[in-house]
């Protein structure tokens, strides 16, 4: 054997092999003649690369990327996809490691840890908190005078509020009161005969008169 050939097949055990007198490449499969010409110009050639890049591609595990990249629900075996960016990435090592180191994904990294940094540091509402609170806790709190369920300080300022009828607004028995269209209501039975018997009166006495 060529020493040539033999130092290349020393350098490549994972990816060469002799085999009745001819180098097979383990990845592709392809049969090349005992020549170092022609076993380098294969090995590096496009064949190689995508053998290469579909074998580390297909043990990939998303875990090593970070907690950003998932698999892409609608093309899961070429794609990835980048929640912190937004962006689709072919399912490809070196553009998962090209992106992840880009710009883009550093400016919304930095971003995403200020905006949690944020949320640590602020305190928190005790409106939430009270909102959270349990039915027992509430009923604690109301039973130590903290807080009232039942009377609501808005709706007692409605209440007070309301318009009461004033004792004024109400018409004495004097006034006339009038129906809704306006009009005087008419006397009932004892007032027209209280009126007839004082028309008898008023005419007998100026008949007595005139006599």
């Amino acid at each position: 054997m060529d020493p040539s050939i033999k130092a290349f097949l020393e350098s490549h055990k994972q990816e060469a092999e002799v085999k009745d007198g001819k180098v097979i490449c383990t990845l592709t499969g392809h049969e090349l003649p005992m020549s170092l010409e022609a076993v380098n110009n294969y090995w590096n050639g496009k064949a190689i690369r995508r053998a290469r890049s579909k074998l580390d591609n297909e043990g990939l595990d998303m875990t090593e990327f970070g907690p950003f990249f998932k698999i892409d629900s609608k093309r899961p075996d070429t794609h990835v996809f980048c929640s912190l960016t937004g962006q689709a990435l072919n399912r490809r090592r070196t553009e998962i490691l090209h992106h992840k180191n880009g710009r883009r994904y550093k400016h919304f990294l930095r971003q995403h840890e200020a905006k949690k940094l944020k949320n640590v540091s602020e305190p928190p509402d005790p409106c939430s908190d009270l909102d959270s609170s349990s039915p027992e806790e509430k009923e604690t709190l109301e039973a130590n005078g903290d807080m009232d369920l039942d009377n609501d300080p808005g709706e007692q300022d409605e209440e007070e509020s309301f318009w009461v009828r004033d004792a004024r607004d109400v018409p004495s028995p004097r006034e006339p009161t009038e129906t809704h269209a306006g009009k005087k209501r008419k006397p009932n039975q004892e007032t027209k005969n209280k009126k007839k018997k004082e028309k008898a009166r008023e005419s007998a006495s100026k008949k007595a008169f005139k006599n």
